[in-house]
């Protein structure tokens, strides 16, 4: 095997990544057209506040997928309990739902005849008003339901490798559990917590469903909004330009954090043996994760399953409704087998000559779906 950076695999690679930089140049091309008074006149209007509501809710949504997810893999890849396997699914299902849909049903259900409005009413009736969502805590609500899976992914597929030794050599000198989680546990996943988090940080950087139905202002929603509203596309894809950058600011990030994973080893003597639970500790698991699933999964898959039930009672699924879910699946299993066959050459070349050449193209394609905002 010569070690030539290029060839029929790396023109295959290098082909991919310039069609996938032409919404990103795309940006630059226009961002370049905005004058010092345009950037200045941003500046003063825009940016800060964007800057802030964008990365407040990107921490909130990060720190709420920890919680939800690192905790949901803890309890199921460490502890044996009825239907654990049942658990595994549960956790991921919630991914089955876009974000746009998740903020669709808890606006509804959190309207006074909503069913959440309707049983706060009965509890509290009208001395403590109903929860108010379209801020930065309901959006903080619908992006970590929507995406803690991705936390619990990566921290599962880390602790279901990880073995004991170094716990158990660890409280023979008499630390405690706890400090066991925070000294030993918790570096030896901060690599899968990092790549988790990250495509967390990443799909808030990116959303626009979600952010649009709760009317929060974040990058993706005022780039929509210059273009829609003001025809602004120099301004647009000057925004899109900052959104990219935060982007890369986090891959790098990532890229950090990943980079150190040499404190992570599963060159243990022994596999990690999973812990019996008593009856008690069943039901405080299943009571976590139960109100995780019901959240994140149950609650929404009822309202769906009522509203269709009703829409079909009242004859509203048209022939134009199965066409749309006709049409959503032709378009998904196109956009798939394209994003696989477009993949493969990158990802096998990165394999096969590893380099900076080759991170920088695995690297490259990651953050274009944020700049193909405004294309």
């Amino acid at each position: 095997m010569t070690n030539r950076p290029f060839g029929a695999l790396g023109n295959s690679a290098l082909a991919i990544v310039i069609l996938a930089a032409v919404p990103l140049w795309f940006v630059i091309l226009q961002s370049s057209e905005l004058g010092a008074d345009k950037w200045q006149q941003l500046w003063n209007i825009r940016l800060p506040e964007l800057l802030w509501n964008t990365l407040s809710l990107a921490i909130l949504v990060a720190i709420t997928c920890f919680i939800l997810g690192v905790s949901a893999a803890w309890w199921i890849a460490r502890f044996n309990f009825p239907g654990r396997r049942y658990a595994v699914w549960l956790m991921v299902l919630p991914l089955t739902i876009p974000t746009y849909v998740f903020a669709h049903i808890y606006t509804t259900l959190f309207e006074s005849d909503g069913w959440i409005g309707i049983v706060w009413t009965s509890i509290f009736g009208d001395s403590i008003a109903i929860p108010d969502i379209y801020n930065i805590f309901g959006a903080t609500l619908t992006l970590s339901l929507a995406g803690f899976s991705y936390v619990f992914l990566m921290a599962h597929s880390a602790l279901s490798v990880s073995t004991q030794t170094l716990e158990e050599a660890a409280r023979i000198h008499g630390v405690s559990k706890w400090q066991v989680f925070l000294r030993i546990n918790l570096p030896l996943l901060r690599p899968a917590i990092a790549a988790g988090l990250a495509v967390v940080v990443l799909h808030v950087l990116s959303d626009f469903g979600a952010v649009s139905m709760l009317h929060y202002q974040t990058f993706t929603l005022s780039i929509y909004l210059q273009m829609s509203g003001r025809f602004d596309y120099q301004a647009a894809a000057g925004l899109s330009l900052i959104l990219v950058l935060l982007s890369l600011t986090f891959l790098v990030l990532e890229r950090f954090f990943r980079a150190r994973q040499r404190y992570y080893t599963n060159r243990q003597t022994r596999k990690h043996q999973l812990k019996e639970v008593t009856p008690g500790i069943t039901a405080l698991i299943w009571l976590w994760l139960g109100f995780i699933t019901f959240l994140a999964f149950i609650l929404p898959l009822a309202w769906m399953i009522s509203w269709s039930w009703e829409a079909w009672m009242q004859n509203m699924l048209s022939s134009d409704f199965w066409g749309y879910a006709f049409n959503s699946l032709i378009i998904a299993t196109v956009a798939a087998s394209v994003a696989v066959v477009f993949a493969f050459p990158i990802a096998f070349y990165h394999t096969r000559r590893r380099s900076m050449l080759s991170n920088a193209y695995l690297h490259s394609i990651l953050p274009k779906h944020i700049s193909s905002n405004i294309s």
